[in-house]
């Protein structure tokens, strides 16, 4: 028991041609490195350039894929601009009918959405408010059809539109985003020069990883750890750092950002009206009577006009069907024909079944007719249909503040 035990492993040991026996006959065998190297070797794929392992071969078909992409989505765009030019030929009628004159600072997307639905709950009401639905100004509109005639138009036009044409055309966070992006691609652009420039020529000093035409002599495992040259990547990692501090810095001057204003408001909303309340008058003579010192300017009140706008959006593709055949015909002098009918645009054999094609100009417009009627009609219905919410408007913040606190 005092004894001491002692154990001894079989150590094996390698050589590239021979093989060795173990204490229970197991071979243990390693293969000629040599002859793997060759074996590798001869089932390289290298059709373009034999060196730095497939990276040229590499870099070609990205770039391949790339620009195929590129055509690819050109002409997809350019299909759709086709089309996309009839919303842009009916704005720039609206445009020149309300306004003789350039808007000099058309107003934001959420301004104009909301004026849409003004001019369209209220348009025979009120002449005030009169705007066109999402409309834009005549000079971006020049513009847009001015950068954008070619397939690869667009591509310039990417330099030479403006922020305040971005602005205009699709709000503030579009140009934010952009804006983003474009230091994004500044700043990469610094470090893809400073590393190619600068970097790789310090790499390709060294001679510790295998030859000139391979990746690993180009990187910095190449280099002598005892180097000076080793500084250099230290360094420029170092100023990579402040670098991309002072782009985030420059991005974030350059925001707009609004405080929250808590100043308070003239309008007070008012919500559970009864809907037997919901009237101007019955408003009025109620404040008349619990606030008689206040002066009540004016009484709004929100209706349901989910209807409304679904019967508007049929009119929309209504109209812009039919400006899209009437430019059709203008430039082939031929009338569209159509099979108003489910699946009509695959079943060409509905003709026996008696459902025989129409002339699109005639049918389009005689709904845009019909359309335009049902909006009218659900324009008085929905009159019948308040929601219960009423905006009540005073003459001072002071006095719209009484009844809030109470």
């Amino acid at each position: 028991m005092g004894s001491q035990m002692e154990f001894s492993f079989p150590l094996a040991t390698f050589s590239p041609n021979e093989t060795e026996t173990d204490y229970d006959g197991i071979e243990l065998w390693e293969p000629d490195k040599h002859s793997c190297n060759q074996y590798v070797t001869q089932n390289k794929t290298s059709w373009l350039h034999t060196g730095y392992e497939g990276i040229p071969e590499n870099l070609l078909i990205n770039f391949l894929a790339w620009i195929l992409l590129l055509s690819l989505f050109t002409v997809l765009r350019k299909k759709a601009w086709n089309y996309g030019r009839l919303a842009w030929c009916r704005s720039m009628r609206v445009v020149q009918l309300d306004y003789p004159q350039p808007p000099l600072s058309p107003p934001p997307c959420s301004t104009r959405h909301w004026l849409r639905w003004t001019q369209l709950f209220y348009g025979q009401e009120s002449d005030t408010g009169k705007m066109a639905a999402e409309v834009d100004s005549v000079s971006s509109l020049e513009f847009n059809m001015q950068l954008d005639r070619g397939y690869f138009s667009w591509i310039p036009a990417l330099f030479k539109i403006k922020d305040d044409q971005i602005l205009a055309k699709s709000g503030r966070d579009a140009v934010q985003y952009l804006s983003f992006q474009r230091h994004i691609t500044i700043y990469l652009m610094i470090v893809c020069i400073i590393s190619i420039s600068i970097v790789l020529p310090i790499n390709f000093q060294g001679t510790l990883e295998g030859g000139k035409k391979e990746f690993g002599h180009t990187t910095m495992a190449n280099l002598n750890p005892q180097s000076r040259l080793m500084w250099m990547h230290v360094t420029l990692a170092f100023l990579f750092l402040p670098l991309g501090i002072l782009f985030t810095r420059r991005f974030s001057k350059k925001l707009d950002l609004k405080e929250v204003t808590t100043s308070a408001s003239r309008t007070l909303m008012i919500t559970r009206v009864p809907r037997r309340s919901c009237h101007k008058d019955t408003i009025l003579k109620h404040f008349q009577e619990a606030y008689p010192e206040l002066e009540v300017q004016d009484v709004q009140f929100a209706y349901d006009i989910k209807a409304l706008i679904e019967f508007d959006k049929e009119r929309e593709v209504a109209r812009n069907a039919r400006m899209y055949c009437e430019a059709y015909q203008k430039e082939t002098n031929r009338r569209l024909d159509m099979r108003p009918y489910k699946c009509g645009v695959i079943c060409g054999c509905c003709d026996i079944f008696g459902c025989p094609t129409v002339d699109a100009i005639e049918y389009y417009g005689e709904e845009e007719i019909r359309l335009s009627s049902e909006v009218e009609n659900e324009k008085v219905k929905a009159l019948s249909r308040p929601t219960g919410v009423a905006f009540v408007t005073f003459d001072s913040i002071e006095n719209a503040t009484s009844p809030r606190s109470n």
